[in-house]
C-alpha cells in the first residue's frame, strides 16, 4: 500500500444551511445500520480488494450496510475541512465501520484492513442501536440543482457526550478518462480468484466508481450544539442540510448518507450511533428480491476450435411473477484471445415460485486456455422496480490442454504463443477450487511461477500450500516447473516451522536433495548491490547447456546445493559454479521436476525466455534418455580417445568378464539416438571409430549396453 496524501484539507465552498429541529415522544427500538467509510483511490493497485469486499457486504446486509468512499489524490478526492482523518490511516485501501474501535479485529482498532472488515459488521450488528437515524424531506430542483435533506437522529437510550449530526452527498456509477481507471494489482494473483479483478487488466478502463463521497456536508466530525449534552430516551433532533449538486454530478445517481456520531478528540473513542440513506431523486421502490442463479457445475471443459454450452437455472422466491435481465459482466471478463461468450434469452420471465433456464454459450479458439465468465442477473417488475443483482461465475477450460501454469508469469504467457507447446497450453488460476475442478495431476505438466513455496504473507491469506499438490504429481509420475525468486528464503522462515511440517517440505526438500544456506544478495566487484545478474547453464545439461552470459533481473538469490544424485544442477549464477540458479530431479518412475531460483519474466531478453522454456519443457516430456542406470561394479568402464571430439573418437570399453553381447549407442540431449554402433572385441575391451562429422555440435552421451546393464559417458562434439 502507497504512502498516503491529505485527503482532509482546507474546506471547500459548499453551500451549507443547518436547521435544528428538538423533539420528543415515545422511543421504539430503531433498525441498526453500519456505516462504512472506504478510504481508495483509482492509484491504488490493492483497492479493489475494498471494492470487492463492499459489494460481499452489500449483499449478505441488504438494508443494513450503508458503504462511502473517500477518494485520495485521483479525480474524485475533495477537500473536506481541517481536520486530519487521513492522519490515523495505515494505508490504502483502509476503513472505519462506524469510527469504532475493534480491538479484537485489528491493530489500528478503528481503521481496519478489508479482510476484516465483515468481522467488524457482523460484530457490530449484534449491539442494539443507540439511536435511530432516518433522511427525509429530500427535495431537489432539477433547474437550479439545489438539494435539501433532512436528518433525525432519535433516541432509544440515554446518552451523555458531543453528539453531532452530519450528512454525505455521494455519487454512484462515476467515470470517466484514464485518469478514472481503477489501477489493479490482483490480475491473476494467487489467493485472490474469488474477487472479479483477478480476471481484469492491472488498470480496468471505463470502470464505474460506486458510493463516491462528493461532499460532507457538516465536515468529516458533523455538525456540533444540535444534540444537547445529555440526550434523553425518547428524544429526536433533526437538522436540515442544503447543497447545490455541481452539474457535473449526475444527480439521478446521487444519493444522501445522514447519521449521528459521538465524537471525541481521541479517534479510538468515536462512533457512529446510526444512519440512513435516501436518493435525491426518487424512483420506483426498490424490489428486496435475489433471483438465485446455479449451474450443473461452475468448471466446465470446452471444446477447443468449437462452441460449448452450459445450462444456467434461474429461481425465483417470491409469490410474484418477476423478469430478470441477464448479461455477461464485461468489465471483470478477461478474455483471451479467440475466446467469446454469450447468454440468451438476455430477458427472461419466471413464474412466481417458478424457474427458468439461460444458455451461455462459449466458443473457444484451437489453442488452449481458461475463462471466468461472470454472468449477472438483475430482477425487475412491470413498475420499474429493481431487484438486488446476483452473480454465477463459470469456468471453462479448453479439452485439448495438457499443460496448465497455475498463476501467472508474462513470460511463460508470451513463451506459451511462441513454442510448440503453446496450442496445448492454459494459464489458471492458483486457487484449491479450480485446482480441485481441474487436478494437477490430470495434466502432463504443472507450472507453478512466481510460488514462494510456502509464503503465508499475502494480505488476505495464503495461497494453496503447494508442496502436497507437487508431490502428489510426482507420485503419479507428472511433471512440474516451480520458479520463484529466492522460494527457498521463504519455505524455511522460522514462522512457518508448523507449515513446513504440515506439508511435507521437508521429505520434499530431501527428495531434492536441497541443502538451504542463506538469502544473499549479487554484488559487484567493488561490494555493492546490482539489480541484475548474470544466468550460465552448465555444459552438456539438457536444460542449461549452451546458455551463458544471460542477464536476470534479480538483487537475490538464494544459497543452497544438492547432495542427492537424482538431482542436477542446471544453472549458476554469477559465473560462479557455486551459486545453484536451478537443478532438476528425476525420480526415475515417470515423475520429473525443474526449480528455477528465478521467475522467467525476469530474463532480459525474450530469445532467452522462449530458450530457456523450450528445453525445460523438452526435459520435463522427454528426460534425458541417457540418463540409465550404470554397471556400479565396473570401475574400468568406459573411456573415448578424444574429448571434445573433432570429427571423430574412439570409443572404448573394458568389460566385465561376465559381461556378454557389448554394442554402443550415442544420444543427444533430447534423448534421442543418433547412433548405433558394433564394436570390435579383443578379449574383454570393445573398440569403435565414431565419425560425428556430421553430427551438430553440442553435447551427446555415449552408451554402452551389454548383458549386465549399461554404461554411459558424456561428450561434446566441437567440429
Amino acid at each position: 500500500m502507497r504512502s498516503k496524501v491529505t485527503i482532509f484539507a482546507l474546506l471547500i465552498a459548499l453551500t451549507l444551511s443547518v436547521v435544528i429541529t428538538p423533539s420528543t415522544s415515545n422511543a421504539q427500538a430503531p433498525v441498526k445500520r453500519i456505516l462504512l467509510e472506504e478510504y481508495t483511490g483509482c492509484w491504488c493497485g490493492w483497492c479493489p480488494r475494498g471494492i470487492h469486499a463492499i459489494d460481499q457486504m452489500l449483499e449478505k446486509y441488504p438494508g443494513q450496510f450503508i458503504p462511502v468512499s473517500f477518494h485520495n489524490a485521483d479525480p474524485m478526492a475533495f477537500a473536506t475541512g481541517s481536520d486530519t482523518l487521513e492522519s490515523t490511516l495505515p494505508g490504502f485501501p483502509t476503513g472505519w465501520i462506524n469510527r469504532k474501535n475493534f480491538t479484537s479485529i485489528s491493530d489500528a482498532h478503528w481503521n481496519i484492513d478489508p479482510g476484516t472488515w465483515q468481522d467488524a459488521v457482523t460484530q457490530d450488528l449484534t449491539v442494539a442501536a443507540i439511536a435511530g437515524v432516518t433522511v427525509s424531506e429530500v427535495t431537489y430542483n432539477e433547474t437550479t440543482r439545489a438539494l435539501s435533506a433532512k436528518v433525525t437522529a432519535k433516541f432509544a437510550q440515554n446518552l451523555t457526550g458531543d453528539i453531532r449530526l452530519n450528512m454525505y452527498v455521494i455519487e454512484d456509477s462515476v467515470s470517466g478518462g484514464t485518469t478514472y481507471d481503477q489501477h489493479n494489482y490482483l490480475t491473476n494473483r494467487a489467493g485472490y480468484s474469488d474477487n472479479p479483478f483477478y480476471n481484469c487488466p492491472a488498470a480496468v478502463s471505463k470502470y464505474q466508481h460506486m458510493h463516491v463521497v462528493r461532499a460532507a456536508l457538516g465536515g468529516a466530525y458533523g455538525v456540533a450544539g444540535i444534540i444537547p449534552a445529555t440526550a434523553n430516551t425518547g428524544a429526536s433532533y433533526s437538522a436540515t442540510f442544503t447543497y447545490v449538486v455541481p452539474a457535473t454530478f449526475n444527480a439521478k445517481h446521487v444519493s444522501v448518507v445522514g447519521y449521528a456520531m459521538q465524537y471525541s478528540a481521541t479517534p479510538a473513542n468515536n462512533q457512529i450511533l446510526n444512519a440512513d440513506i435516501a436518493k435525491i431523486i426518487s424512483g420506483p421502490a426498490p424490489l428486496a428480491t435475489k433471483i438465485a442463479a446455479s449451474a450443473p457445475s461452475k468448471y466446465i471443459k470446452a471444446t477447443n476450435g468449437g462452441q460449448t454450452t452450459q445450462t444456467i437455472t434461474l429461481t425465483n422466491p417470491t409469490a410474484s411473477p418477476i423478469s430478470a435481465q441477464l448479461a455477461i459482466d464485461k468489465v471483470f471478463t478477461n478474455f483471451p484471445a479467440g475466446w467469446s461468450a454469450t447468454i440468451t434469452p438476455a430477458t427472461i420471465d419466471i413464474a412466481a415460485n417458478g424457474t427458468a433456464q439461460a444458455t451461455l454459450t462459449f466458443t473457444a479458439p484451437a489453442k488452449s486456455g481458461y475463462i471466468s465468465v461472470p454472468v449477472s442477473v438483475l430482477p425487475y417488475n412491470a413498475q420499474g422496480s429493481i431487484g438486488i443483482l446476483s452473480t454465477v461465475n463459470i469456468n471453462a477450460l479448453s479439452q485439448n490442454t495438457k499443460y496448465v501454469s497455475f498463476g501467472s508469469d508474462a513470460a511463460i504467457v508470451a513463451r506459451a504463443t511462441t513454442t510448440a507447446y503453446g496450442t496445448n497450453l492454459a494459464t489458471i488460476p492458483l486457487d484449491e477450487e479450480v485446482m480441485a475442478a481441474y487436478p494437477p495431476e490430470s495434466f502432463d505438466v504443472a507450472i507453478f511461477p512466481g510460488i514462494q513455496i510456502l509464503d503465508y504473507t499475502t494480505l488476505t491469506g495464503a495461497p494453496p500450500r503447494i508442496i502436497p499438490v507437487i508431490t502428489k504429481m510426482l507420485n503419479a509420475g507428472k511433471k512440474v516447473l516451480l520458479t520463484s525468486n529466492y522460494a527457498l528464503y521463504w519455505a524455511f522462515e522460522s514462522q512457518y516451522a508448523s507449515a513446513i511440517a504440515t506439508d511435507g517440505l521437508t521429505a520434499f526438500m530431501d527428495k531434492m536433495g536441497i541443502v538451504y544456506g542463506s538469502l544473499t544478495s549479487h554484488l559487484n566487484s567493488s561490494g555493492q548491490l546490482v539489480a541484475a545478474s548474470t544466468l550460465t547453464g552448465f555444459a552438456g545439461d539438457p536444460v542449461g547447456d549452451s546458455t551463458s552470459g544471460v542477464t536476470v533481473n534479480n538483487p537475490y538469490y538464494d544459497v543452497f546445493t544438492t547432495i542427492n544424485a537424482n538431482s542436477k544442477p542446471i544453472f549458476y549464477f554469477d559465473d560462479d559454479e557455486t551459486i545453484l540458479a536451478g537443478l532438476r530431479n528425476d525420480d526415475g518412475k515417470g515423475g520429473r521436476i525443474v526449480y528455477l531460483d528465478f521467475n522467467l519474466a525476469d530474463i532480459a531478453t525474450t530469445a532467452s525466455q522462449t530458450k530457456i522454456f523450450r528445453k525445460t519443457m523438452d526435459y520435463l516430456l522427454n528426460g534425458e534418455k541417457a540418463d540409465v542406470k550404470t554397471v556400479a561394479q565396473n570401475t574400468t568402464g568406459l573411456s573415448v580417445s578424444a574429448n571434445p571430439i573433432k570429427n571423430s573418437t574412439v570409443i572404448n570399453y573394458n568389460a566385465l568378464p561376465t559381461e556378454r553381447n557389448v554394442t554402443f549407442s550415442v544420444v543427444d540431449m533430447l534423448g534421442r539416438q543418433v547412433a548405433n554402433l558394433t564394436p570390435s572385441s579383443f578379449g574383454n575391451t570393445y573398440s569403435v571409430n565414431f565419425d560425428a562429422s556430421d553430427l551438430a555440435n553440442g553435447a551427446y552421451v555415449i552408451i554402452a549396453h551389454s548383458s549386465e546393464g549399461t554404461h554411459q559417458i558424456r561428450v561434446v562434439n566441437a567440429q
